[in-house]
């Protein structure tokens, strides 16, 4: 077997201790239990890197991409990420949470419970780490993570407690260590400034809620009752086998300063595939300011 060192090189090591903030969906092949798994982590990194990324040419996108992540050619092969979960989250056999919270409903699915503690270490580089910073903050992991479930935030990196409250300005830092100074930030919101090319789901605007809530609960079925009050197409579909992500992903932060939770909203380029289909009217801005009013628009 050949070993390509130079695959490895200017790869570090960082160990990253992370809290789960919502319910956290996340299964393996027993849909019956919550699991944690490392592919999963990768492909969440996958989907934000390809996010900031469409001032690439979609041909460089997709090389640049490979380069790092891997893929099945043989021109790039294995990954250069390597993800080892240091310490587990163990489901109880039992917990489950209404994933349409703004709902009464009979049913749940099995969750890894707030409050609860994993570790992963990751093998890369300074701009990998800043990717998964980014994904703590902007997305989550499993199933609803787009209205808020499946949030987490990093405690600790290599043993060190860090600073817990998200700003614009520490937004803006981690997305400038990745891509440069391609976005730009008024306090409020952070905008993209580059031109992009190809026509995916790449981002285009990040806002941080104004005011906090005093718990995820309550901000989640906010953010629930805010989809439900605002559905369109521009927020999101499934009819028979035709299905669209939304593409405003929303995540929840709690901040230690305002002793709180508040929502992130990422809008992201609408790709609607090329159809004759009228998508109806434009609804996400109302969804996004029913969030941030805490449904007092």
């Amino acid at each position: 077997m050949n070993f390509y060192v130079g695959r490895f090189r200017g790869i570090e090591r960082r160990e990253f201790e992370v809290e789960v903030i919502t319910p956290l969906f996340l299964g393996g092949a027993d849909p019956k239990k919550a699991e944690l798994r490392a592919p999963s982590i990768k492909g969440a990194m996958r989907f934000w890197w390809r996010a900031l990324h469409p001032h690439l040419s979609l041909r460089a996108l997709k090389e640049k991409e490979a380069e790092i992540f891997g893929d099945a050619g043989e021109k790039s092969g294995k990954s250069k990420i390597r993800i080892r979960i240091s310490k587990d989250l163990l489901y109880d056999g039992k917990s489950k949470k209404n994933p349409i919270p703004h709902r009464n409903v009979t049913f749940g699915f099995p969750c890894f419970n707030p409050g609860q503690i994993f570790s992963i270490k990751i093998f890369g580089t300074d701009k990998v780490f800043d990717m998964f910073q980014i994904v703590s903050i902007l997305g989550g992991l499993g199933k609803r993570s787009r209205r808020g479930f499946g949030s987490f935030m990093v405690t600790k990196i290599d043993g060190t407690d860090i600073k817990k409250t998200t700003t614009t300005e520490t937004i803006l830092n981690f997305i400038q260590g990745i891509v440069g100074e391609r976005f730009t930030s008024d306090n409020v919101r952070i905008i993209r400034t580059d031109k992009a090319h190809g026509d995916y789901p790449y981002i285009k605007r990040i806002e941080v809620g104004p005011a906090p809530f005093k718990t995820s609960g309550e901000l989640l079925a906010t953010i629930g009752q805010a989809s439900h009050d605002n559905n369109s197409d521009y927020t999101g579909f499934a009819r028979g086998q035709s299905r669209f992500s939304s593409p405003i992903y929303v995540s929840v932060i709690r901040s230690d300063l305002d002793n709180g939770y508040k929502p992130i909203i990422t809008t992201l380029n609408i790709a609607f595939k090329p159809d004759s289909r009228n998508h109806g009217k434009d609804t996400s801005e109302n969804f996004k300011k029913d969030i941030f009013s805490g449904g007092q628009r």
